[in-house]
């Protein structure tokens, strides 16, 4: 086995446990991995692991089983082409989405949002608001992202939205998982939304095609309870669910192609 494919394994491995990183940058770490090690005995049950494991990350079910497909069928063709077509679509909702906020100062979100980095990075607003978000704190990571490319991050208690939205011209999130009427994002995105509803701020959502379930791939998708010592140690039912249904209703726009 060369060193190569020991680092894939590896990254695979920890892919069935992340809780940090964003549903897309799990996502194209798999496929570059898939892409890497394409015909390995352990990269069919790996995949699947990784599928059962993040239930909760639509684009993960989604693109998992078109791997499994391409493991089943010998076409790593198929791999690159997915990816390929992933990139593009990334790009496509990137630039219509910083075109279409374009010279917005001042920008809200929610949890880690890889395309949501990315077009924050091309619209460079004067600050981006944004809660810690806890238990896994992914928050303190997307700010200092912002801050090492030159934006200028406000972090508060996941709490604390309603202290800021006054200085909100918009608030933009990614999301998890997208259906016909509703799509799942990190728990705080609903408070976040009706009060975006009540400030009287748009409130945007962006995503990627493969983020779209129907409803064959829809069983797949669930929402688990995480450990309840991230939440606390005190010796009591403690809920830790990390994602939540969000109805499309309460969204001004959703740019996804």
């Amino acid at each position: 086995m060369t060193h190569r494919n020991t680092d894939c394994l590896d990254i695979l491995r920890k892919l069935r446990l992340d809780n940090v990183s964003s549903s897309t940058q799990i996502l194209l770490s798999m496929m570059d991995c898939a892409i890497e090690i394409f015909g390995h005995s352990l990269l069919k049950n790996l995949i699947y692991e990784i599928i059962k494991n993040q239930s909760s990350m639509a684009a993960v079910i989604n693109i998992g089983f078109k791997i499994i497909d391409a493991i089943e069928s010998g076409k790593k063709e198929d791999v690159y082409e997915l990816k390929n077509e992933i990139e593009s679509s990334l790009n496509q909702v990137r630039e219509e989405t910083a075109r279409y906020l374009s010279g917005v100062r001042n920008l809200s979100t929610i949890s880690y949002s890889q395309i949501v980095f990315d077009t924050i990075c091309e619209i460079k607003p004067k600050n981006v608001f944004l809660s810690v978000s806890h238990p896994a704190r992914e928050g303190e990571k997307f700010a200092l992202k912002l801050k090492q490319n030159g934006i200028e991050p406000v972090l508060f208690e996941d709490s604390a939205y309603s202290l800021i939205l006054r200085d909100v011209d918009a608030v933009l999130v990614g999301a998890d998982a997208i259906f016909d009427d509703s799509f799942f994002n990190k728990t705080g995105t609903l408070s976040l939304a009706l009060l975006a509803r009540e400030f009287e701020v748009p409130f945007y959502v962006e995503s990627c095609f493969c983020k779209y379930l129907n409803k064959e791939k829809k069983k797949f998708f669930s929402v688990e309870h995480k450990p309840e010592s991230e939440i606390s140690s005190v010796n009591c039912k403690r809920i830790n669910v990390y994602f939540e249904e969000i109805p499309l209703k309460f969204v001004d726009k959703i740019f996804v192609r």
